[in-house]
């Protein structure tokens, strides 16, 4: 028997190969025992004595409609998981200060070097597959905990912006204790998924 045939409604066609067994996986409208208002193309598995056989009818009607629709939720899902996954550091990148480590004491004006490891460095609006690999530093002053990481970071005093790529900044600071962290953004200016942000140093201004 030809394993290409196709098979009406019946329980087996006019041939009788020796078999073990019938199965129409899923049990879909139109097959025996199944009978509706509508029927559906649905595929019919033979087991012989030998290797396995499938006999099918081809994909129509909503089978068709399906395999489509399976199509374009894979293609939806593309669409929204890469962009998201291209911003994404890579597991071992991170950002901290070159040359100023906790507790220092320091004397205003003073300079900061910003450094990153395992990502790069773009200025802001940055448009390319560059903005994928890479963003601009934003440095935390004396804030208690960091901005909201789900939306671009605020501009003012104390969320100071690099947006043309700087990697270093002169700070003028009154005497006191002070905090300084740093924090990446995109050419939007949101924090990276997971954000690459340093760890939060304490100085001293005399």
């Amino acid at each position: 028997m030809n394993p290409k045939t196709e098979i009406p409604n019946t329980w087996l066609p006019e041939e009788r190969p020796a078999l073990k067994g019938l199965s129409v996986p899923g049990m879909p409208l139109g097959s025996r025992a199944m009978e509706g208002p509508r029927k559906n193309a649905y595929q019919v598995d033979l087991r012989r004595a030998g290797p396995f056989h499938s006999l099918c009818k081809p994909l129509a009607g909503s089978n068709l409609h399906r395999l489509f629709m399976n199509i374009w939720l894979l293609f939806l899902f593309a669409t929204l998981a890469l962009p998201a996954l291209a911003h994404t550091p890579p597991a071992d990148a991170r950002v901290f200060f070159v040359d100023l480590q906790d507790g220092a004491v320091v004397h205003s004006p003073f300079k900061v070097h910003f450094g990153i490891e395992g990502f790069g460095i773009t200025p802001a609006g940055t448009t390319g597959k560059i903005r994928h690999r890479a963003g601009h530093f934003h440095l935390l002053v004396d804030l208690d905990q960091p901005p909201d990481l789900d939306n671009p970071i605020p501009r003012d005093s104390q969320h100071l912006h690099f947006d043309q790529g700087e990697t270093d900044a002169t700070l003028t600071l009154p005497p006191g204790r002070h905090s300084l962290q740093l924090l990446l953004g995109d050419e939007a200016h949101e924090p990276h998924d997971p954000p690459l942000i340093s760890q939060k140093i304490t100085l001293t201004v005399e």
